[in-house]
């Protein structure tokens, strides 16, 4: 393989054939992602969001986040300053990578500048993000395409749904057997484990018995059985005596009822048996054993050793029925999986899983995956897949079948060696799949270590490095030659001992059988040895506890070690293993919770004050509870109480009311402030880690209020929810695991599967010596391995040459394991071996010590050193000064003028006083959201209009109307108007019924509602294929057309725009009226709104004005702002003229509205489009009132294109000049 690092910025090298590139621990995978990343950007011209990238979880996609912005950050420091004199690496990546695109002129570099700077605009519209997090994201934006429900629930997990289908079955099948088909399963637990298992591995092989299920093969199951019970044990001699019988000592057995059986089926018996001979070796021993009889009785001896035919015999009566039963088992877990997806749908849900499937099923479908592959290759034209050795077959075929043809740039990231997540789903016979699917010339490999010293590297190469003739990890795909090279680390990082490089930094300590038992004092005790050396330092400095790390298999080894450490006297801390939703401080915070939505209910209350969180004593608690009988807020407790009840119930009457008006996090920041929560915590024994359960319980529900948008009884429905594993947000994974909550200075102790990723001056891997290929047993649902790179559920779980086939594997994976660990450290690492090596072909580290080949000049091998301390270890580092902890006041105040600003809080109503702005604390708190209609939609009361009940006229108007014919717009296909209405009508039905607007009546409602309720959803529809037909003329020469003939890839629905604001505490509404006084020429000019600017004395805010566009569309050249309009105006059809329009346009402001949306869209453009004209591109805005609009003629359309002076002069005013 080639070194990638050579490859990335090579002007030779095309990323045009799909790329794999495989990255041994610590050589800068992550570093090469960013510079994929930024050549993409510099060379291929693409945007942010046209690159995919995807990670495996949360908390990696996050981290690559960051390092993706930054490297970007670089390149526009780099363009804005370029160094002088020697490069570092982060330069010199940019210096190389700016050589593939042309940068010598002042326009080719200010172009340059301007993409980067762009792109980091952009970049919170990157599209990085999970593998789930994609297809959630293709099912919502493109649920056409998918034939998706837009509207289906999420469901973290289908547990439940499983154990309904399988208790189902049970009950209809196994109370009142069929005699045709009789119950194959034992218990209920053996069917809901088979499916479960069936269920989590939707693609692989299912296999059942080796043996037919014929009558053929059950009556010489049933012979064999007859025949072998005639035998007392299985010790002696066995031999024939005639043709059919068989003596051991002093048995007689008569062998012709197996005979028979076969004769009554001699074709059957003799297909079987020839095809039998035809398989490879080793054959199933149940197939081996049918061979022996069969060959027995086509010619049965009369002398001779009968034992192989005993042998037979026993195996077929041991096993025989079991295996027969296999077969309907599959068949019914088959039939109840498809039977769970089937309930799943029918409750418009969707799990975790099945986004995977569904989008990977319908890329499969011919027509819907040409679609789809057409829709997301314009939306990414570039792909880059990290840990890739994680993936599994859905999530490899979803990213081949999109983007491995054409010229796609898809880059596959991973290393084979780090494959430790089986039990997750991960299937590293996936990624040897697509290695075998990518070319050889476009497989490369990164060659060199950065993260560890030469050293070490070394010690690791000798450690790893594939014996003659064998491959260390047991697998031909992979291969490590043990030439790893090192890039050292800098002196700021070199771990010295008497200040010298450590020439043998892999230590490995051999543990005795005494030792063995008590293997955590040894840890401790280097420790101490470590932290308390003068000699041994780190950049010069101590070791301190936050530079060790100790890795081990389990949460017990963890807590054990912890104990030790303790013990001695260093901190350390366990990463934590729970999830923060199974903390008691979830139950606490929901109590409270519930207390603050009904701060009137006596036991609410004394919940809250029962959980712990509140300084509330023992005593008054009981006090109320006695008194809860009669007491209720308002009424005085016990005098011994030492705060009043009705005093409690004030404290959450001000929450609850600061929840209703702010959030969440108002609410609790009162009650905490008011009442000295944390105070009150710290102070008990656990005090830190309650603080920090609770701190991070908080974030978390204060996120999900943000980005759900629930309201107080929402978000404590969703917080209990989150609290039952079953229905968990399963997207929430990362961010709801505990957090530790104090490792600044400890010693960090986790398990070798959360150290993945992470990186540690010293690591010791104490227990990797237990680490045990665990055999399949019988009581396993299914025996899983892998042929041909397929993985095979076989239910034969008594197959010696599956169980062989699957304990291989998972012996190759605890090899992967011990290699994770052991490259994590960057000085050193201490290995804990048991003496011996016991076991090679069970234990994975003892097979690696006996391979270890060749001379090891870097790895010192002893036993345990006896010599290490035992006394608690004196930290010499003073604690810090108390004044040292003292906030430092803050003496300059907070500029809170600046904020977000909308064409909302800018509407000049008549009867508003003054501007409504956000502040920047509540702007950062509250996302922008959609401009909603503020025209009245009642009619007036005085005119004597008679409106049809079941015209479009007389449906309701406010902004629920609004918002659903919004979303029908949003979602149908304007071409569909001709071509597919049925389409178009079906999402309308959709969309009313998710609003609920317009519903059925019920069945026993009148004929006359029923009428209603059918003439106004069909007004609906009428109105909305209205809209599609009715002929636009935009203002010029552009010819006239309809929204029907603009497809739905030249349209961007709720197009969103943020642009700062005039930093002048000076600027004035009445300002923009002198603008529209002086520039606005066109015909919309409106001169009572120009006069009502002018009056105007609100200020416009300082910071950013925000918004959405309902619509932007590009047609004949030209882009367009559309805003559906939902008024009534008077209720007169005649109204919606031009006389009619304008009115009601001036009423509500809406010209101020489509002039901001002109200037963010002027300023999008300007930015986006090379050679952009704001006179040829620009075709001005629609303002379309839908209930109108007639098809045919203008009813109803408001346009105008204010010309390009007007707009320029806006946008200098306001400050979004491009």
């Amino acid at each position: 393989m080639s070194d990638f690092s050579n490859l990335v910025f090579s002007p030779t090298h095309a990323f045009d054939t799909p790329q794999l590139v495989e990255a041994s621990a610590g050589t800068g995978k992550t570093y090469n992602i960013q510079n994929v990343f930024l050549r993409l950007i510099l060379e291929k011209n693409l945007s942010v969001r046209e690159i995919l990238v995807v990670t495996f979880t949360n908390a990696a996609t996050c981290e690559l986040r960051e390092r993706l912005r930054n490297v970007l950050l670089d390149c526009r420091y780099y363009l804005e300053a370029p160094p002088a004199g020697a490069l570092t690496p982060e330069q010199q990546r940019i210096h190389d990578a700016l050589q593939l695109v042309p940068h010598k002129t002042d326009e080719e570099i200010q172009l340059l500048k301007q993409r980067v700077q762009l792109a980091i605009m952009d970049f919170d519209s990157a599209a990085i993000i999970t593998i789930h997090g994609f297809c959630q994201r293709v099912l919502k934006h493109y649920a056409f395409e998918c034939g998706h429900d837009p509207d289906a629930e999420l469901m973290p997990e289908a547990s439940h749904i499983i154990r309904e289908a399988c208790q189902d079955w049970w009950r209809k099948n196994a109370y009142t057997p069929s005699p045709d088909s009789p119950n194959p399963f034992e218990k209920i637990g053996q069917l809901i484990q088979l499916v479960t298992e069936l269920y989590k591995h939707p693609t692989a092989t299912i296999r059942a018995a080796a043996l037919p299920d014929t009558p053929a093969f059950q009556d010489a199951t049933s012979a064999c059985k007859t025949v072998f019970t005639g035998f007392k044990n299985m010790r002696g001699n066995f031999n024939w005596k005639s043709k059919a019988i068989i003596t051991r000592v002093d048995d007689t057995v008569d062998a012709s009822p197996v005979f028979d059986s076969i004769k009554q089926n001699p074709a059957e018996w003799d297909a079987w048996a020839a095809a039998q001979r035809e398989l490879p070796a080793p054959r199933h021993e149940l197939g081996e054993s049918f061979l022996t009889i069969v060959n027995t009785a086509s010619a049965p001896p009369t002398t001779g050793n009968a034992k192989p035919f005993v042998l037979a015999l026993q195996c077929i009566a041991q096993t025989a029925a079991q295996n027969l039963l296999l077969a309907p088992q599959a068949k019914i877990a088959q039939e109840i999986r498809a039977d769970i997806t089937t309930r799943i749908r029918d409750r418009a849900a969707l799990t975790y899983d099945a986004m995977l499937t569904n989008v990977r099923d319908v890329l499969r479908t011919l027509q819907t995956g040409d679609r789809l592959r057409a829709v997301l290759r314009k939306e990414f034209r570039a792909a880059l897949i990290d840990e890739f050795q994680d993936t599994d077959p859905v999530q490899y075929d979803i990213f081949w079948n999109l983007f491995s043809e054409g010229s796609i740039p898809l880059v596959f990231v991973g290393d084979p060696k780090q494959a430790i997540y089986g039990f997750r789903g991960g299937d590293i016979f996936t990624y040897y799949g697509a290695k075998e699917a990518i070319a050889a010339s476009h497989q490369h490999s990164l060659e060199t270590n950065f993260r560890s010293e030469a050293n070490l590297v070394a010690a690791i190469n000798e450690f790893f490095a594939d014996p003659v003739n064998g491959r260390t990890f047991q697998n031909e795909h992979i291969a490590y030659s043990g030439q790893l090279k090192a890039n050292d680390v800098p002196a700021a990082k070199a771990l010295l001992v008497d200040g010298a490089r450590d020439d043998q930094p892999f230590h490995i300590w051999t543990l005795d059988d005494p030792q063995q038992k008590d293997w955590s004092s040894p840890v401790a005790r280097e420790i101490v040895r470590l932290l308390s050396d003068p000699k041994t330092t780190i950049g010069g400095s101590p070791v301190r506890p936050n530079q060790i790390a100790v890795l081990v298999n389990t949460h017990k080894e963890a807590a054990a070690v912890e104990s030790a450490i303790k013990g001695m006297s260093v901190n350390a801390v366990r990463q934590a293993t729970d999830n923060i939703f199974n903390s008691p401080e979830a139950a606490n915070l929901s109590l409270l919770m519930a207390a603050v939505l009904e701060p009137g209910k006596g036991r609410a209350i004394r919940n809250a004050l029962a959980s712990g969180l509140l300084p509330c004593t023992h005593d008054d608690l009981r006090h109320y509870n006695a008194a809860s009988d009669n007491l209720s807020p308002g009424i005085q407790p016990p005098a011994a109480a030492s705060r009043p009840f009705e005093e409690w119930s004030e404290f959450f009457h001000g929450a609850g009311e600061r929840w209703n008006q702010y959030s969440f996090m108002e609410a609790i920041q009162y009650l905490f402030s008011q009442l000295e929560v944390l105070p009150h915590l710290a102070a008990s024994p656990d005090g830190t880690e309650r603080i920090a359960d609770l701190r991070h319980l908080i974030e978390i529900i204060h996120q999900a209020a943000r980005s759900k948008k629930l309201g107080p009884i929402a978000l404590t429905r969703w917080f209990n929810r989150q609290r039952k594993s079953e229905f968990r947000d399963k997207d929430g994974d990362d961010d709801a695991t505990a957090r530790v909550s104090d490792d600044s200075d400890a010693v960090q102790i986790m398990t070798h599967f959360k150290s993945k990723g992470l990186q540690f001056p010293i690591v010791f891997a104490p227990t990797l010596w237990k680490l045990q290929t665990r055999s399949v047993r019988a009581d396993d649902a299914t025996c899983k391995y892998h042929e041909n790179n397929q993985l095979i559920l076989d239910l034969d779980t008594a197959s010696a040459a599956g169980k062989e086939k699957a304990k291989t594997e998972a012996h190759q994976e605890n090899i992967r394991k011990i290699y994770v660990a052991l490259t994590r450290a960057i000085n050193r690492v201490y290995l804990f071996a048991a003496d011996g090596n016991p076991k090679p072909e069970q234990y994975a580290l003892s097979w690696l010590l006996e391979h270890v080949s060749g001379t090891t000049p870097h790895i010192l091998r002893s036993p345990v050193p006896t010599d290490l301390p035992t006394a608690p270890w004196q930290d010499p580092t003073p604690p810090p000064a108390p004044e040292s902890l003292q906030p430092r006041a803050l003496n300059n105040p907070v500029d809170k003028s600046h904020g977000h600003a909308s064409f909302s809080s800018l509407m000049p109503h008549p009867a508003a006083a003054a501007v409504i702005t956000t502040s920047a604390a509540e702007a950062a708190a509250d996302a922008p959201v959609r401009d909603i209609d503020q025209a009245t939609e009642a009619i007036p009361p005085t005119a004597e209009i008679v409106i049809d009940p079941g015209s479009i006229l007389a449906i309701p108007g406010g902004a629920k109307v609004g918002n659903c014919w919004h979303d029908i717009f949003e979602h149908i296909d304007f071409t569909h108007a001709d071509s597919n209405p049925d389409a178009i009508n079906e999402i309308i039905e959709i969309t009313l019924n998710r609003y609920r607007l317009l519903p059925k009546p019920p069945a026993n409602a009148s004929a006359e509602l029923r009428d209603l309720m059918t003439k106004r959803r069909a007004a609906v529809r009428t109105m909305v294929f209205n809209t599609l037909h009715t002929p636009l003329q935009p203002l010029g020469d552009a010819p006239t057309f309809a929204l029907k003939d603009i497809p739905i890839a030249n349209r961007r629905s709720e197009m969103e725009f943020n642009f700062s604001l005039q930093d002048d505490n000076q600027h004035r509404l009445n300002g923009i009226g002198e603008i529209l006084d002086k520039q606005w020429n066109s015909t919309a000019r409106n001169e009572e709104f120009i006069a009502r600017l002018l009056r105007s004395e609100a200020a416009i805010p300082r910071g950013f004005m925000t918004g959405f566009m309902d619509l932007v569309f590009h047609h004949n050249n030209r882009f367009y702002i559309v805003d559906w309009k939902s008024n009534r105006l008077d209720g007169k059809i005649e109204s919606f003229g031009p006389a009619g329009l304008a009115a009601e346009m001036s009423r509500n402001a809406y010209y101020l509205q489509y002039l901001i949306y002109s200037v963010a869209l002027h300023g999008f453009l300007a930015a986006r489009l090379k050679n952009y004209s704001f006179d040829d591109h620009y075709g001005g805005a629609f303002y379309l009132f839908v209930r109108g609009m007639d098809g045919k003629t203008d009813s109803g359309v408001f346009h105008d294109k204010p010309s390009r002076e007007l707009i320029e002069s806006l946008a200098k005013f306001l400050g979004g000049t491009p």
